[in-house]
């Protein structure tokens, strides 16, 4: 499935990561699949994927084949009711569509620090990468 769940290494262990309506960008699957790049944070609510709930993901690597279908590599975390709430202010009639909100720049930046997940020269460090389950 290439994902895992939330580092154990995280500083703010047991704390949510503050999130505030005015960090995302709601985007389609489409720049989700082709314009995000790696170290891009996105907030998800998909049936596509409901055994994972509401999650964030960091991408982390190029389009694969998945079950639902060609997707970035990514890893998962879990959001919990104190983020999640974002998501409800999207939520229209057709449960079909993921719900995908996009963090800005800065809103990218602090949540991989939150998660003391580093970057160099623009790609995730490879220690991340590794951790990735089939």
């Amino acid at each position: 499935m290439n994902t895992i769940s939330t580092p154990v290494r995280a500083k703010h262990q047991g704390l949510s990561f503050p999130l505030k309506v005015e960090m995302v960008e709601r985007i389609t699957m489409d720049d989700f699949n082709y314009k995000t790049k790696e170290g891009d944070v996105v907030l998800v609510r998909s049936t596509g994927v409901r055994h994972l709930g509401d999650h964030f993901v960091i991408i982390v690597g190029p389009l694969v084949q998945k079950t639902v279908g060609l997707r970035p590599q990514v890893i998962v975390f879990e959001a919990t009711k104190l983020n999640s709430w974002v998501l409800d202010l999207y939520e229209t009639s057709d449960r079909e569509e993921p719900i995908l909100l996009k963090l800005g720049y800065k809103a990218a930046a602090s949540f991989r620090d939150w998660y003391e997940i580093t970057m160099t020269d623009g790609h995730v460090n490879p220690c991340y990468r590794q951790q990735l389950t089939s």
